[in-house]
């Protein structure tokens, strides 16, 4: 009998020994929307708690999943399961099954995490075309369309409301370069496909390389972006895009005292985005 009691103690202590081995999660919240996942980040942060995310493709969507780290220590786990319930009601302590689910138990912390930085960059190649008038008949000899390029930076604010700060020029007889502030809205009809709209305000410089004795021009600049984009992944995006530009641009002739003014432009790029 006591050979039986000995052999259940160490029974016991065996199992408590393995059971203090699995290294356990808990599963914080789950989002559809890859651009949440700052908010997310920032709530916990308050909670000087980590997040580490596994993103599965499900019913024709994209989930990222938010859990913690890998505990070995159930009080731990029970101490930080208890703080993060303050914020998210519906978070749980993942068993070792659900564990391996959600991403490779063998496989670093590091692995697991994704880059959330809100920043972006593109370089563009297009074509564009300058509008204006002039009683000059040389005006009509004029080609005031050429290739177009440029480079943006920017930033999004929430979801998919973004803001940047652009430049670009265009190549032919009249050059004009933009530097411009830009605002707008995304919306995604699938995950991959995003269609987007906004407004630019800028400033620009215009002068015409045929006519060397004249003075460049400069005028503030309103306008409107249209685009359709396509992401490859959560980092690299193709896209296409339509600016229209308004401004108020005079060059006098020296020789013959007349004026070409420009008042638009139309600007259709091509070009690549990458999300830090």
């Amino acid at each position: 009998m006591k050979f039986l009691n000995i052999a259940l103690f160490i029974s016991i202590f065996l199992t408590q020994l393995s059971a203090e081995e699995t290294y356990k999660r808990i599963l914080i919240t789950k989002t559809l929307s890859e651009n949440s996942l700052k908010e997310i980040k920032s709530k916990l942060n308050t909670l000087n708690i980590k997040m580490y995310l596994k993103r599965s493709h499900r019913n024709n969507n994209y989930y990222y999943y938010v859990y913690s780290k890998k505990y070995k220590n159930n009080r731990y786990l029970q101490r930080d399961l208890k703080k993060i319930k303050t914020i998210f009601k519906n978070a749980y302590m993942l068993g070792n099954k659900k564990s391996l689910a959600m991403g490779d138990e063998n496989s670093t912390d590091k692995d697991n995490e994704i880059a959330l930085s809100p920043y972006f960059m593109s370089a563009t190649l297009g074509f564009a075309s300058i509008g204006g008038s002039s009683d000059n008949a040389s005006f009509n000899q004029l080609n005031s369309s050429g290739l177009s390029y440029g480079l943006e930076g920017g930033y999004i604010l929430y979801d998919n409301i973004f803001i940047s700060l652009g430049i670009n020029s265009s190549s032919s007889d009249v050059r004009l370069n933009n530097i411009y502030l830009s605002s707008y809205y995304q919306y995604n009809p699938t995950k991959n496909i995003g269609l987007y709209g906004g407004m630019l305000v800028g400033y620009s410089i215009l002068e015409l390389n045929n006519y060397k004795y004249t003075e460049p021009s400069t005028s503030s600049s309103v306008g409107l972006q249209l685009g359709f984009k396509y992401s490859f992944d959560k980092n690299l995006s193709l896209f296409t895009s339509y600016q229209g530009l308004l401004m108020d641009h005079v060059i006098e002739i020296n020789d013959d005292d007349s004026e070409i003014k420009f008042n638009f432009m139309h600007n259709l790029q091509f070009g690549i985005l990458y999300r830090f």
